[in-house]
């Protein structure tokens, strides 16, 4: 644990290994029909609280499938079971959704606890662009009651290979109907160096001059990155990515723990305890991971954000990074370094700079220039 501070714990519940979509890019290709028993999975949630409750200041009780609404019984049986089992924490439920099955008995439900039940809406982009990679869904999401319920929640939009020229134009249509969005691109998919960093790049282009011309806009997750943290002056810690079997754990339809839920893999597997407990002590025992060679003097080591559960189930190693996604994270990075050079001009006119001192903007001036003297994607 670092530090002494309590900090939150996120606990995954893999509801379901059903959905009812077919997304192109999802990286959980296989399913079955199986749901959890909630009686079984009351037992290892308990057990983690119990162990974790004096370190912890929240709990964050996030439901996942294949699609988590297709068990919506279990779903709320075990969000009103944690509210009401302990009463003195704070228990914030989330699930991560595509939208298709609200029901009036869910949306009432969902309404009432608005508060504690968060959702975070599966949407990528406008109707074209959307139904092309999720199975034509598109107009199945009530989607005005996504935005007015929950207006603070972004939304997530995965960005596929067959959809990457129109990711600035998904973001936009996403927006203009109320919605604040996170983009970001399919993980474990083909992506092809030659023929997408290019429009990768024109892309994030797009993304930057729309926040130099909307100087009242705070620029979305995929470009807002901080630069002073690549400042020369600056020392940014070499942690590992997230919080992955040290304040996260995830548990499959069976309760059997993982380090998060990329890591659950294959359903019809059988689970290995052994070797899900030496994964377990890997990541704890050590705050400053690198556990891949290929990271090792990179610039934006400690920007980047490798899945480390992505990589051990795709590639049976959590170093063993798609090498691609590495160049479209420096893409990434050299955008920044573009849009924000270009507001430092006049910095009093954009909110995201609002507030920041001389210094901060020197720091963030001195991170440009590091950026453009050893990025290159």
């Amino acid at each position: 644990m670092r530090g002494e501070s309590k900090r939150s714990r996120e606990i995954f519940v893999m509801l379901t290994n059903q959905c009812n979509l077919a997304c192109s890019y999802c990286y959980e290709s296989v399913k079955n029909k199986q749901v959890i028993v909630p009686e079984e999975i009351k037992k290892v949630i308990t057990a983690d609280i119990e162990a974790s409750r004096a370190a912890t200041s929240e709990y964050f009780l996030i439901f996942h499938g294949g699609e988590p609404f297709l068990a919506f019984n279990e779903m709320k049986e075990l969000s009103e079971w944690a509210w009401n089992t302990f009463p003195g924490l704070k228990i914030i439920c989330m699930v991560t959704t595509n939208g298709t099955l609200l029901t009036s008995e869910i949306r009432t439900w969902l309404t009432q606890n608005k508060l504690r039940f968060v959702p975070i809406l599966s949407i990528d982009g406008a109707r074209e662009s959307h139904n092309l990679n999720r199975s034509n869904s598109f107009d199945l999401i009530d989607r005005n009651f996504f935005r007015d319920t929950w207006p603070w929640q972004a939304v997530k939009m995965t960005i596929a290979p067959n959809v990457l020229n129109k990711m600035f134009d998904n973001y936009l249509a996403l927006t203009k109907e109320g919605f604040i969005v996170n983009p970001s691109l399919a993980k474990e998919v083909a992506w092809n160096a030659e023929r997408d960093l290019p429009v990768f790049a024109a892309e994030m282009k797009k993304f930057a001059d729309y926040f130099i011309s909307h100087p009242e806009k705070i620029p979305c997750e995929l470009i807002n990155i901080p630069m002073q943290n690549f400042s020369p002056d600056v020392t940014v810690p070499h942690n590992r990515a997230c919080g992955a079997g040290e304040n996260i754990v995830a548990f499959d339809v069976n309760g059997n723990s993982f380090p998060c839920h990329a890591f659950i893999g294959n359903p019809n597997q059988t689970y290995n305890n052994e070797s899900m407990n030496e994964i377990f002590e890997q990541l704890c025992k050590n705050d400053g991971l690198l556990l891949s060679s290929g990271c090792d003097g990179c610039f934006i080591f400690s920007y980047c954000s490798p899945c480390y559960g992505l990589n051990y189930t795709a590639r049976g190693e959590m170093g063993a990074f798609d090498p691609v996604m590495c160049r479209f994270n420096k893409v990434r990075v050299l955008a920044a370094a573009d849009m924000f050079s270009r507001m430092l001009t006049s910095p009093d006119k954009y909110k995201v700079l609002d507030g920041k001192s001389p210094d901060n903007l020197r720091l963030i001036l001195s991170g440009i220039k590091a950026v453009f003297e050893n990025v290159n994607p």
